[in-house]
């Protein structure tokens, strides 16, 4: 990084218990960001909510250090974070996820789902760009069909993962006013793109949320992250936020993209895939 950054270790401890010891960049914003290792896999997430309930009962020796509850916002990658999905599609939560993102629930702190999936799949793709129009122009189904169509293959994907969430006993938008509204949005990265259902890479690249869950594609997480709190004029909301994801790409991406947002502090940990 070009900017000058200062070394600091961040320290959390838990009934006297040293549970982190996180390198962190403090320059504009608090970067603090941990590999856990397999042996702490399994209790990683419980580990991480006793990190932010600490945070946000202890009163912290700077004010502009100081995390409150509706300050806070926890981010979790779904697949292999907190469920695994078994080639026999049984879905299994791992971690605790559930208990741990109703404990976040009950403590009043939002909590936002940000997996790669795509919104779109390939027969969805194809659906949308050559059997539809194909049949639009035989006329074997109208413009209205076509469209209603489009718009249940625009929410396939997301009512699927939104299902898997719950079979596991997590309710995305359940105590979560900032994220619970019933408004689906698509995006994309460049605010100035419209959609274009003929644009091939635009279906495959688009972003969704509603519910609580937002599916990100193949994009890096940290810059969805950022241009969906832009989209919901939530950017300068948070002043801490913690970030769970087993791929460390997205880790990367997520320490660089929010390095530079003033006065905040992010805690991000690399979990490794589950057994």
């Amino acid at each position: 990084m070009k900017r000058k950054i200062k070394a600091a270790f961040c320290y959390f401890f838990t009934f006297a218990t040293l549970l982190f010891s996180l390198p962190c960049y403090q320059g504009w914003t608090m970067v603090c960001s941990e590999e856990i290792g397999q042996d702490r896999s399994h209790q990683a997430l419980t580990d991480v909510l006793q990190a932010i309930t600490e945070k946000i009962t202890k009163k912290a020796e700077k004010v502009e250090e100081q995390c409150r509850a509706e300050d806070t916002l926890f981010v979790y990658d779904i697949d292999d974070t907190v469920l695994k999905l078994a080639s026999d599609s049984n879905i299994q939560g791992i971690r605790n996820s559930d208990q741990v993102i109703r404990s976040l629930h009950r403590q009043h702190v939002a909590t936002l789902a940000l997996t790669a999936r795509p919104v779109v799949l390939p027969k969805g793709i194809q659906f949308i760009q050559e059997e539809g129009p194909s049949l639009l122009q035989q006329h074997k189904i109208t413009q209205a069909e076509f469209d209603d169509k489009v718009n249940r293959i625009l929410l396939n994907v997301h009512g699927f993962t939104y299902f898997n969430l719950k079979t596991v006993g997590i309710a995305p938008k359940k105590n979560n006013p900032l994220f619970s509204d019933d408004q689906a949005e698509l995006f994309s990265l460049n605010p100035q793109e419209s959609p274009d259902y003929t644009n091939r890479s635009y279906l495959e690249n688009v972003m969704f949320y509603n519910k609580g869950v937002l599916l990100s594609a193949s994009h890096p997480k940290g810059a969805v992250l950022m241009r969906f709190l832009e989209l919901k004029n939530l950017k300068t909301r948070f002043k801490c936020i913690f970030y769970v994801d087993d791929n460390k790409s997205h880790i990367n991406n997520m320490n660089e993209i929010f390095a530079a947002v003033p006065s905040l502090q992010l805690y991000s940990y690399h979990l490794p895939s589950p057994e």
